[in-house]
């Protein structure tokens, strides 16, 4: 998957576009952009701000740079994506355990 971050520090203007390797860097630059941004806000180095990041995914089909959006869960926010992944993840763990604590009660009877 050929992924991007496209940066648009004060609309309207030209993105900061930067290829990633993968979501997590997708997100850690997403993120690490947007906190940019209100550091020179909150430091009055702006005095205002508008401004957008977005995660783009390349379509060979389409030969062009399309908004990137999960297609098994329809999330297109990256944050909130990794959020419903963690919850899943811990779903899975507890799952886990709760059969191992099984076979556990089991095999001692």
């Amino acid at each position: 998957m050929k992924l991007r971050v496209s940066h648009y520090p004060q609309i309207p203007c030209k993105p900061f576009i930067i290829e990633v390797e993968d979501l997590k860097q997708a997100q850690l630059m997403h993120n690490a952009l947007g906190k940019y941004d209100l550091f020179l806000y909150d430091s009055k180095y702006r005095s205002d701000y508008a401004n957008s990041t977005f995660i783009e995914q390349w379509d060979e089909e389409e030969k062009e740079w399309l908004l990137w959006c999960d297609i098994e869960t329809g999330i297109g926010d990256i944050n909130e994506y990794f959020e419903k992944l963690d919850q899943i993840n811990q779903h899975d763990i507890q799952t886990d355990i709760n059969n191992f604590k099984f076979l556990c009660k089991t095999n001692i009877k």
